[in-house]
């Protein structure tokens, strides 16, 4: 029990619901997010090699993540200006690896010191016009013609690895590129999270920051209670609790109007500005505005929640007209002066 009114009580309620709710949601990114992880890990563990995706027979082979433990590797032809195609070996095999110059550059720094650099990248098919250049940079280098476009495919098969940094594979980027489905949803349950929580916890503060005898006021039995507009009308104040509470002294009111809410050229509802002397503004009551008859009913409602705060407060200046614009101009140039 907030307060001892069951309306009000109710509203309470609601922010403790966003608030778990909201950790709730929240969780589940945690969740998720460790899921992805596995998952990346896991994807990370079964990273072929790549002389085993040579041997594939699968057709659906390439664009696949592989790996090379290279002892050394050289260029042997360009692509544009950027990016060159390289011979690597191991103890075993020579194999075709692709890389841009920046690439290179990062490998190049690594490999110092190193008896072999682990490669990752995604297989591709080695381009038809890569294949001569290859033909021609391996029989230099083993002194013979001992590959010829014949045995090609014996010598280096139909795969190629297009090398990446490791960090473009299992960092951030190949995280969500592995773990797609895990990302998507956790950014979404972060986002209802934290929208849940924070709203929760701000409409949580305003009902327990009201002063104990403002908070009695609500529960007084010469308290007027509108639950259609959401409102009570007490002595002192005007309380509105859909979704915060906001406790206005009508002592402090400076001006009231109401204004009518369109979708799309449609009036939907209607709702109440409330203008307080220190220039901020309160929107409340709001209330649907469809069909005639609720219109109607809508608009006698306000007229009777100004009627009241009027008689509350006679100073109180009620309607949207220009003689109470004015003023709340100059109310504001006043405020500004201070």
């Amino acid at each position: 029990m907030y307060s001892g009114n069951r309306n009000v009580d109710k509203a309470y309620k609601k922010t403790m619901t966003s608030i778990v709710i909201g950790a709730i949601f929240l969780s589940l990114t945690v969740l998720l997010l460790i899921l992805g992880t596995m998952k990346v890990s896991r994807y990370r563990r079964d990273v072929i090699h790549l002389n085993d995706a040579i041997l594939s027979e699968d057709k659906d082979k390439f664009g696949k993540i592989a790996y090379l433990d290279a002892l050394n590797f050289f260029e042997f032809a360009t692509y544009g200006d950027d990016y060159g195609y390289y011979i690597a070996y191991d103890d075993d095999f020579y194999y075709l690896i692709g890389m841009s110059d920046k690439v290179f550059d990062h490998f190049a720094e690594e490999f110092e010191g190193k008896e072999y650099l682990r490669l990752y990248g995604y297989t591709e098919k080695i381009p038809a016009e890569v294949r001569g250049f290859a033909i021609e940079a391996i029989n230099e280098e083993l002194g013979e013609n001992s590959v010829t476009e014949d045995n090609f495919n014996d010598a280096f098969g139909d795969t190629l690895l297009k090398v990446e940094k490791e960090k473009s594979i299992f960092g951030l980027s190949g995280f969500y590129e592995i773990a797609a489905m895990e990302v998507v949803l956790g950014a979404f349950s972060l986002i209802i999270g934290l929208i849940l929580l924070l709203t929760g916890l701000s409409q949580r503060k305003s009902f327990e920051t009201l002063p104990v005898d403002v908070r009695e006021e609500i529960a007084a039995p010469e308290t007027e209670e509108r639950s259609d507009l959401k409102l009570l009308l007490g002595n002192r104040h005007l309380f509105s609790y859909a979704g915060k509470i906001d406790a206005v002294d009508y002592d402090d009111i400076f001006w009231v109007y109401p204004t009518q809410h369109s979708t799309n050229g449609i009036h939907d509802y209607n709702f109440l500005n409330i203008v307080k002397k220190d220039g901020s503004k309160i929107v409340c009551g709001n209330s649907s505005a469809f069909g005639k008859k609720r219109r109607e009913q809508t608009t006698d409602s306000h007229v009777g929640i100004m009627e009241y705060l009027h008689e509350k407060n006679p100073e109180i200046r009620l309607g949207y007209l220009e003689e109470n614009l004015n003023a709340y101009n100059e109310l504001v140039k006043s405020l500004k002066k201070k």
